[in-house]
């Protein structure tokens, strides 16, 4: 909806995250190690990238899965994603 309101001055910003930050949030459980964490950043980015593109997405990643989704407000040209590791 944001890349639909306000086009060309929406990125999105998206990193693998670090156990520090999590656990100051309350996480608790095993935190992932770099490998996964990087494998499920790359899935979801995958993913947006192609609901971006306004058709239905069937998509079968390591990690997630979809089938016939689809996004309302689709962003003309879609949005630039900056990824931090």
């Amino acid at each position: 909806t944001m890349g639909c309101l306000y086009p060309d001055r929406i990125f999105l910003g998206v990193g693998t995250g670090e156990a520090l930050n999590e656990i100051a949030t309350g996480y608790e459980g095993e935190w992932p190690e770099f490998k996964e964490r990087y494998a499920r950043l790359r899935g979801s980015v995958r993913l947006m990238r192609e609901l971006w593109l306004g058709d239905r997405v069937d998509f079968e990643g390591e990690y997630y899965k979809t089938k016939g989704a689809s996004i309302y407000d689709v962003p003309e040209g879609g949005i630039p994603v900056y990824i931090a590791a």
